[in-house]
């Protein structure tokens, strides 16, 4: 029984083999995902497989368990997947992404004249589009950062079997929007603009309300994050929005390297933390390690060794996750029994490095 790996690109292909025979396998995608500003190296877990008739004899948790090992010989700070109902849990992956799904009457929309003109999205507007992508999501926790070299493009729709349909809007010769429509489904799953704009916004919505027209879909559904500003622009045609909170599926992830995470995430917290007058050693303790920060005043710093400590947080990574993402709120995880502060006064410090957000993935990017 060995575990063998082999490269392809940007993914690394994981295959347990079993005299001889390959039974399970994974892919291990490389990519950079945001918490914050903070950009962390993931691994996207894809393509988990088991061959039929070699299932359930514990195959899948060898691969999983390889993958785990073979992200922290790589360097990875945390992995990320799209997982099935609880199976995942069980390797340390936790749910991070909520879901979203804005709902709107294209009737409700009005028709006005528009000085921009829409076409179908082409190679030659990819640098437009990714700058628009970049200054909408540069500090959005859970997005991936889109690269001129490294994305493929929109490869795919809503789900894998559908094709995605994007769309350019031009003033004059110059893209200031963008949107992608499911070729299937009535959904838009992505769109960006170059500024906020309600003339922009309006013939984002007026060329939607085309499309839901042409398909005899009155009601199209959006996968936006509430905190989007198009999606509060979008408040005032009777927007209704769904949020889902899954459990043990679908968006999970876990930290891989408990070190660098939090290193990488020093930026973010001392743009985060305020004042304080108290000032101390935090600790911040996983079964995967513990990285302690010096709090004073308004700075907060990594130190590289472990001093006496005046505060500490004790928690799972599979959590930490979970609060770094601003899925779950520390007074919330603190709820739970294996989930412990030493020392009070640390909750307000908590509260402001860890805020409640709206993680999101694009599902234009889902693996």
């Amino acid at each position: 029984m060995e575990i063998k790996k082999e490269r392809q690109g940007r993914a690394t292909k994981l295959t347990l083999v079993v005299d001889g025979e390959e039974v399970s396998h994974l892919w291990v995608i490389d990519y950079e995902m945001r918490i914050g500003s903070a950009v962390m190296r993931m691994g996207g877990i894809a393509g988990v497989w088991t061959e039929e008739k070699h299932r359930l004899k514990g195959y899948a948790s060898k691969v999983l368990n390889a993958s785990i090992d073979f992200m922290k010989e790589e360097g990875y700070d945390v992995s990320l997947l799209f997982g099935i109902p609880n199976f995942y849990h069980r390797f340390g992956y936790a749910t991070v992404l909520p879901r979203y799904t804005a709902y709107l009457d294209m009737r409700n929309i009005p028709s006005s004249p528009s000085r921009f003109k829409t076409i179908p999205y082409k190679e030659r507007f990819k640098k437009a589009v990714l700058e628009i992508y970049e200054e909408n999501n540069k500090k959005r926790t859970g997005t991936i950062v889109r690269s001129m070299e490294k994305w493929e493009g929109f490869t795919h729709g809503n789900s894998w079997s559908s094709k995605a349909l994007p769309f350019v809007i031009l003033e004059g010769e110059e893209v200031v929007a963008y949107f992608v429509i499911d070729s299937e489904e009535p959904i838009v799953i992505e769109l960006g603009y170059k500024k906020p704009d309600k003339e922009i916004f309006s013939a984002l919505l007026s060329q939607i309300r085309l499309v839901a027209e042409e398909r005899n879909n009155p009601v199209f559904s959006f996968s936006l994050p509430p905190d989007f500003l198009f999606t509060e622009f979008c408040q005032r045609y009777d927007l209704r929005l769904n949020i889902e909170f899954p459990e043990n599926r679908d968006g999970m992830g876990r930290i891989i390297n408990i070190i660098t995470f939090l290193y990488k995430l020093q930026e973010v917290f001392r743009s985060r933390i305020g004042y304080n007058q108290r000032e101390g050693i935090l600790i911040i303790e996983t079964e995967i390690g513990e990285v302690p920060f010096d709090i004073k005043g308004d700075t907060i710093l990594f130190i590289p060794f472990l001093p006496p400590f005046s505060w500490k947080l004790k928690i799972p990574q599979a959590k930490l996750m979970q609060l770094a993402m601003g899925y779950r709120s520390i007074d919330e995880l603190l709820l739970d029994e294996d989930v412990s502060l030493q020392g009070e006064e640390a909750l307000p410090i908590l509260r402001n490095l860890f805020p409640k957000q709206f993680p999101f993935f694009w599902p234009a990017d889902r693996f």
